[in-house]
């Protein structure tokens, strides 16, 4: 599957937000719990733990339908407080689940990647009815913080690792050329 930044489902089409139901994520960090990501505002988010530690991928959400539908596609919007180069990335592999009763899953309805974009994201996916869908982030997509030497002829690529204070900085640095 890939993704889009065109409608190409209707609204009509979309099940209701009050009707979605949080489930479970496999990490959160404080104020960017896993129930911010259905909460139907664009500048909040669920956010895998960064402190204190930051748990490697794979990464994962549950969310309860509220009932069975068929379900064809979803959307997927990152985050747009303009912060997201400094602190999260985003979703880069995916795999999309449907299921009825949220614990026996079957096969992925679909899979590939995202384009690192704000835009708004629609997937199509395999048609199966069920109540339950999951997502999981296979690997992100983070372009670096720093780019030293122009983006024509770049030396090296920095990115923080921790998000930037004037106490303490932690960065990866990515050599390109001596």
């Amino acid at each position: 599957g890939g993704d889009t930044n065109t409608s190409a489902f209707a609204d009509t089409a979309l099940i209701p937000q009050g009707n979605l139901i949080f489930v479970s994520v496999d990490s959160e960090n404080v104020g960017y719990e896993g129930p911010l990501a259905i909460d139907g505002d664009d500048q909040t988010f669920w956010h895998t733990e960064f402190d204190p530690t930051s748990p490697s991928h794979p990464h994962q959400i549950i969310v309860n339908l509220g009932a069975s539908y068929t379900v064809t596609a979803f959307r997927h919007l990152r985050r747009q407080d303009g912060n997201s180069s400094q602190v999260g990335g985003g979703i880069l592999g995916y795999e999309f689940y449907v299921s009825t009763d949220g614990s026996t899953w079957g096969a992925a309805v679909a899979s590939g990647t995202l384009a690192y974009n704000h835009g708004l994201k629609e997937v199509a996916s395999t048609e199966k009815v069920g109540q339950y869908i999951r997502l999981i982030a296979l690997s992100e997509k983070r372009p670096p913080n720093v780019v030293i030497g122009g983006n024509d002829d770049p030396y090296m690529h920095r990115w923080w690792l921790i998000p930037r204070n004037r106490f303490f900085n932690i960065y990866l640095h990515h050599f390109l050329r001596s």
